[in-house]
């Protein structure tokens, strides 16, 4: 009888060890036949064994998954302590992932006696399962609370953490099913998020955009005085949000600057290059003239033979508009010319010629992009002056 025992353990154990294999395989089906077929041949072995196999057996041939209120049943220091393993792994299979970790982490807990040392070795068999439960349950879920931007950075922690796990089956399958699942609704918040935000920079740049042509107006002084620099400076000190408005003030506080720079080119040009043309002063119609030499003040110049000289101040705008093209005629090299050409424009446009300042406009927005994507920029939001 007792042989027969043994035989009927040893056979039986062999059905538990198949399912168990099954199990880690992800073949619930198969599982379940041999734990039936554990339960079927419990009255073979008899004794303790024979009632842990008949309700293991049972436990695991079922549809449902075992709940972690039989683990009480299985610890101890017991040969059944493999029975919360096997119930970790069928709740695995079906994605229990809590009841899961319950059982396994109990089975871990577990000292085995001597005669079933070998159930040390089976713990090996739950490291992987835990590892994925540990990542897996450290992970927040994406909420339909959150917005868009809260559940990209969710969704792709949890991706990045799915390429890490070590399981295929179970928990760790559905968990990157969930994550497929979830792509289409991400999708949604997505589009959604950014029809807002679109809204959202449009409105907000609508205002910026206003908010700096109010600004502009209030430089009216500066600019009618022609302390362009000190305008300048102003507008160096607004910062808007709306790329567009922050984009259009620093095309603003290119042209001021510009214009600040136009005089001083100017008499630098007259002093390195010979201008020979109209000499304006006054009100009176202007003279031919050779400008001698200049300073930040005054012009020295040579006409009908006669040597005399012209305060800059005495110059009317639109003159020393005609007198910089002038320069413009002789000048041979590009990067020299579309400067003086952009100073001319910002000068012309601040000092209030704006028919001037137009048509020079035109024709470098034909020969020179930069200047036409600040300049078309400034007219798009009704901000040339």
């Amino acid at each position: 009888a007792n042989t027969e025992a043994l035989q009927g353990s040893g056979r039986t154990w062999s059905r538990f060890n198949l399912g168990l294999c099954h199990l880690i395989d992800g073949e619930d089906e198969r599982a379940r036949a041999s734990f039936a077929e554990v339960a079927n041949s419990a009255s073979d072995v008899g004794g303790d064994l024979g009632e842990f196999f008949q309700k293991i057996g049972t436990l695991l041939a079922a549809e449902d998954a075992p709940a972690p209120a039989v683990v009480p049943q299985f610890e101890g220091s017991r040969v059944d302590a493999a029975g919360l393993l096997a119930c970790g792994l069928k709740c695995w299979n079906m994605g229990r992932r809590l009841d899961c970790e319950s059982f396994l982490r109990a089975f871990n807990q577990t000292v085995p006696p001597e005669s079933a040392a070998w159930l040390e070795r089976f713990k090996e068999i739950t490291a992987p399962y835990i590892h994925d439960l540990d990542l897996i349950g450290g992970l927040n879920g994406v909420s339909r609370k959150m917005n868009y931007p809260e559940a990209r950075d969710t969704f792709e922690t949890a991706l990045a953490a799915a390429e890490n796990l070590q399981v295929e089956t179970g928990v760790s399958r559905l968990f990157r099913q969930s994550l497929e699942a979830l792509k289409p609704r991400l999708a949604s918040l997505k589009e959604a998020y950014e029809r807002k935000e679109v809204e959202r920079v449009a409105s907000l740049e609508r205002a910026e955009i206003g908010a700096l042509r109010d600004m502009l107006a209030e430089l009216r002084g500066h600019r009618d005085a022609g302390e362009f620099e000190a305008g300048a400076e102003v507008l160096r000190g607004a910062e808007y949000q709306s790329p567009e408005a922050e984009a259009a003030k620093e095309d603003e506080v290119y042209f001021w600057e510009m214009a600040s720079r136009f005089k001083d080119v100017l008499v630098s040009d007259f002093n390195e290059r010979a201008y020979e043309g109209d000499i304006y002063r006054g009100t009176a119609a202007p003279v031919k003239g050779k400008v001698v030499s200049a300073t930040g003040d005054e012009l020295r110049v040579l006409s009908d033979g006669r040597e005399s000289v012209v305060p800059l101040d005495n110059i009317p705008l639109r003159g020393l508009v005609r007198m910089a093209e002038g320069v413009l005629e002789g000048m041979s090299d590009s990067d020299d010319y579309y400067q003086r050409k952009q100073l001319i424009v910002a000068f012309a446009s601040l000092s209030g010629l704006s028919a001037v300042a137009k048509v020079a406009a035109d024709e470098l927005r034909l020969e020179y992009p930069p200047f036409r994507e600040r300049w078309d920029r400034l007219e798009r939001h009704g901000l040339l002056n």
